[in-house]
């Protein structure tokens, strides 16, 4: 399943965001794709630290 996105304002941006060269070899899709994924790896991290904060909150006495 494709979507379409209008990224005009955002394409230099994602295209200069890294200096490797891997990432100069890459088309926008594929930039896109990382760049979605490592944001969610973090999101999902920092809701799992919250987690755990709070359950050894809870545990306290």
């Amino acid at each position: 399943m494709g979507i379409s996105l209008e990224i005009d304002d955002l394409e230099e941006q994602v295209e200069n965001c890294r200096n490797d060269l891997a990432w100069g070899e890459l088309p926008l899709s594929a930039k896109l794709r990382v760049l979605i994924k490592e944001r969610l790896a973090q999101l999902e991290a920092q809701k799992k630290q919250l987690k755990d904060e709070s359950q050894s909150h809870a545990r306290s006495p």
